[in-house]
């Protein structure tokens, strides 16, 4: 994401998308009621002097809406702005209903009500416009799981699938599905400029993969019991990886949540979860972070819950707490969505 121009003092700045993960850091930044600029298409009638005669036309237009819903899917990777029309051209009318669809390489500029702290953080986050550099494969006897870590989670890329013949005691592969594996991984190493390569499955079948890349030390093992998306959960939890995925979003949400889980379950009193009682928290200026899923928020502006989720957030920010947005396609958003879809570790206890 570019940051063409920004006034902070008053809420508005003008930015340019650049890639799919600046889509899921928007749908984050921008709020209902928030003012939304950009070039969009919109339905327009051309008029004729013989009435039966008009037609309708999909034209470019500098369109201002209003937001009153923000729809991001990341299985698409689709961000929708939906609004009515607050400024624009002569022959649109004002008040009308409109949705900006957002994708890479859009220019939006943005006036917000309120910009809280942590909505600047995901700006800059956003902006250094960094590249996930970690590549993970879950191999198996038969199948090749590829999946890129993203900002927002991971992206599964591929699966390969393979034939199995048994021979006595040993499983061979007919058509040598290991190096078709190792060979899709090298093109995928260089179209995305991977750094690490993280490689998980049952011990004997890694054992495979090592012997075919003893070479690469970019190769990070790790003995899984699961495979397939299973393996995929399981690789995220485990401690040899931390060094690697540590700086990753995924792995940083799943360790907030898992502190989260832990002091529940030590200390009740030193946690919150639900929104009443978390709610309540806040009002005692006693939280100290606060996790809350993408989920939640989502289901919250698309129901009369999300003036109090906005009012929450605008308190704990006020408190100069940490507001994490949690990803619910991890396995740390479920269990957090398991709570009710937020919950806070705090200052101190709450009766």
């Amino acid at each position: 994401m570019i940051i063409l121009a920004k006034n902070f003092a008053k809420n508005n700045f003008k930015i340019l998308t650049q890639n799919n993960d600046d889509l899921w850091y928007l749908s984050h930044i921008i709020d209902l009621e928030d003012t939304i600029t950009a070039k969009t298409f919109r339905k327009i009638k051309i008029e004729t002097k013989n009435e039966s005669k008009a037609r309708v036309e999909r034209k470019p237009v500098m369109l201002t809406i209003k937001v009153t819903k923000v729809s991001f899917s990341k299985s698409t990777n689709n961000l929708r702005l939906l609004g009515t029309i607050t400024d624009g051209p002569p022959d649109v009318s004002l008040g009308e209903h409109h949705t900006i669809e957002v994708d890479t390489n859009t220019e939006l500029t943005i006036n917000k009500n309120k910009l809280l702290s942590y909505q600047k953080d995901k700006l800059e986050q956003a902006t250094q416009n960094e590249t996930t550099q970690n590549l993970i494969l879950i191999i198996d006897r038969d199948q090749a799981l590829f999946a890129i870590l993203k900002k927002y989670g991971y992206q599964k890329i591929t699966t390969l699938k393979g034939q199995v013949q048994k021979k006595q005691l040993q499983e061979t592969q007919s058509t040598d599905f290991f190096n078709i594996a190792l060979k899709q991984l090298t093109e995928y190493v260089e179209r995305y400029k991977i750094k690490n390569i993280i490689v998980g499955g049952p011990n004997f079948w890694l054992g495979e993969i090592k012997k075919r890349s003893a070479n690469n030390k970019n190769m990070i093992y790790c003995v899984l019991n699961g495979s397939g998306e299973d393996g995929l959960k399981e690789l995220l939890k485990r401690n040899e990886l931390k060094t690697v995925l540590q700086k990753e979003k995924a792995s940083q949400e799943l360790t907030l949540v898992e502190e989260l889980l832990t002091t529940i379950s030590k200390n009740e009193k030193l946690a919150s979860y639900g929104i009443e009682s978390t709610i309540q928290a806040a009002n005692a200026s006693a939280i100290k972070k606060l996790l809350i899923t993408d989920k939640f928020i989502q289901r919250a502006r698309e129901s009369t819950q999300y003036e109090k989720v906005d009012k929450l957030l605008f308190e704990v920010d006020q408190n100069n707490a940490e507001i994490h947005i949690i990803s619910s396609e991890h396995e740390g958003g479920a269990k957090l969505d398991g709570l009710g879809g937020l919950g806070a570790l705090l200052r101190f206890e709450m009766l």
